[in-house]
């Protein structure tokens, strides 16, 4: 059963890859079995009934060892990879644990692909030379690794490659990653900040034109709680402080000029 769900599962996703390495496994649990049964009751000697045509007998005999050559020489062949690459994995695993160490380095990352035969290693700390890293291919021989490939990555640059799910990294690249994320955090704020007082910084000079009165000026994005939970952008606060107070109509030149300055809705305070 639990082959035959697991095809039904690929061909209800459209993973052929599932659903034939899945119905393999189920023929060859259905020949085994049987063959299996019949070992069994020849050697109990249990009674059979054989066929009244001959060669009608020896053609069936011929059709069900057809069917389990069949079926065994593809599972002996999966199989002889299967410990093959399994053996590639260990072999590599020891060679890394015995010879991939470097003073003042710490291996962030390591990659086993046993069926392209590579192995790629992520270093962080002081530069690897190319002279050593042809140093440790050389020792690749000695470990059953002729035909390996190795790769080795230093710095940071497996971050440049599509990041990986959180579930497959180890706690060092979660912990930069999100270092990485918070230092974008703080250089958008700073930016924000920098913008601010650029812009602040312009409009006193040219309110400054307009009114020579004028002592102090600063401005905000007003924001204001309209609902709980729900915080809203509002237009500009601008605070205008002078040593003398425009007349009305100076005051509703400066709002008009800050809105089209600021290209947005503005509340205007002006103050002693």
């Amino acid at each position: 059963m639990p082959p035959l769900c697991t095809a039904g599962y690929g061909l209800a996703t459209f993973q052929m890859t599932y659903f034939f390495g899945a119905f393999y496994l189920f023929l060859i649990n259905t020949v085994f079995i049987a063959l299996a049964t019949l070992v069994v009751v020849r050697l109990l000697k249990f009674p059979y009934k054989k066929l009244v045509n001959h060669e009608a007998e020896i053609k069936a005999k011929r059709i069900a060892w057809v069917v389990v050559v069949v079926t065994l020489l593809p599972s002996l062949y999966f199989g002889f990879d299967i410990v093959q690459k399994e053996r590639f994995r260990e072999n590599a695993q020891i060679f890394i644990e015995k010879e991939c160490l470097f003073s003042n380095d710490y291996l962030l990352d390591k990659t086993i692909d046993a069926g392209k035969k590579s192995i790629v290693l992520t270093y962080g700390g002081r530069k690897i030379t190319a002279a050593e890293i042809e140093q440790l291919k050389t020792k690749l021989v000695y470990y059953k690794l002729g035909g390996a490939t190795l790769t080795v990555r230093q710095g940071f640059e497996y971050l440049n490659e599509v990041k990986k799910p959180l579930d497959q990294m180890n706690p060092l690249q979660v912990i930069l990653s999100e270092k990485e994320n918070e230092l974008n955090v703080i250089k958008t704020t700073i930016d924000s900040i920098k913008t601010v007082e650029a812009v602040t910084k312009q409009l006193f000079i040219e309110a400054k034109a307009l009114n020579p009165n004028l002592k102090n000026l600063a401005f905000t994005a007003l924001r204001v709680l309209e609902q709980p939970d729900t915080i809203a952008n509002k237009p500009f606060l601008v605070y205008l402080q002078f040593s003398k107070l425009p007349n009305e109509q100076e005051k509703k030149q400066f709002e008009s000029w800050l809105v089209v300055k600021l290209n947005k809705p503005v509340k205007v305070v002006f103050d002693l």
